[in-house]
């Protein structure tokens, strides 16, 4: 049995399929991220954590109350943190202990909670302000939209004509052929497939951006005692699966532009 038999019948709207299911795998583990101590934990907007207590704070000619980073820098060599590293997601977050011990929940409750009893545990807050960059600075509900519609074109697509085959009635032998697709049909998933395309890209565009500003603006509040990094894992899956949405749009651009020029000349 010649597996490359089978494969000469993939079609140009399966390859497609394949693409819109990369998109959808991608987004989903973005969405997923934080939400178990396993390998989910590295998926991660923002990542927080304190510097060894013997950090100098951040001086700038620019400041004009400069003792206010040592108060930073007291404050924290003063502490006995128990938190090592927090990272933040779409709709999670996981903290690891110093014992190496990582929890996660999607409640920033629950987590206060499992560390609570001595107050310098977490000496600069950092927990709440993970909790208030997540649920005022991030917007995820346009990639769920995005995969639904996404989803969609993947079963509009599995509509389309595949290659068949059928005896030529003047030779008698065998040949190949492949009906156009449903014009409805067709122009339905370009649409969907479109639309997905730009939801994907406002989100993604808009968690990089926040991302990116409140690495900043912590870094700089905190004078350089909180160490804060940007997750590649999460702005990897945002970007790669809005790339791949944009092939599969553009291939049905190229499609649906195809069928309707080759109909104008069989007409």
């Amino acid at each position: 049995m010649n597996p490359l038999k089978y494969l000469s019948f993939l079609s140009f709207h399966h390859v497609l399929m394949i693409l819109n299911v990369l998109a959808i795998t991608l987004w989903s583990i973005l969405l997923a991220g934080c939400s178990s101590s396993n390998g989910l934990r590295n998926v991660y907007l923002l990542s927080l954590s304190y510097k060894p207590k013997s950090t100098t704070p951040w001086t700038d000619p620019l400041q004009v109350n400069p003792s206010i980073g040592d108060t930073f820098s007291n404050a924290l060599s003063r502490s006995n943190s128990t938190i090592q590293q927090i990272n933040i997601s779409h709709m999670s977050m996981c903290v690891e202990l110093l014992s190496g011990t990582w929890i996660c929940g999607s409640d920033a409750q629950d987590l206060v909670n499992d560390i609570k009893g001595d107050p310098q545990s977490d000496p600069f807050n950092l927990i709440w302000a993970a909790d208030k960059f997540q649920n005022e600075s991030l917007f995820y509900p346009l990639i769920f939209v995005a995969i639904i519609f996404t989803f969609v074109s993947i079963l509009l697509l599995a509509t389309f004509p595949g290659w068949q085959e059928e005896v030529d009635p003047e030779t008698g032998s065998n040949r190949e052929i492949k009906k156009f697709p449903s014009r409805t049909v067709s122009n339905t998933a370009l649409a969907l497939s479109s639309l997905a395309t730009l939801l994907s890209f406002v989100s993604v565009f808009w968690q990089h951006i926040a991302s990116a500003c409140a690495l900043t603006l912590l870094q700089t509040l905190t004078y350089g005692t909180v160490e804060i990094h940007v997750g590649p894992a999460a702005m990897i899956c945002g970007w790669f699966g809005f790339g791949m949405i944009c092939l599969s749009s553009l291939g049905l651009i190229i499609a649906v532009l195809s069928i309707r020029v080759l109909s104008m000349l069989t007409d």
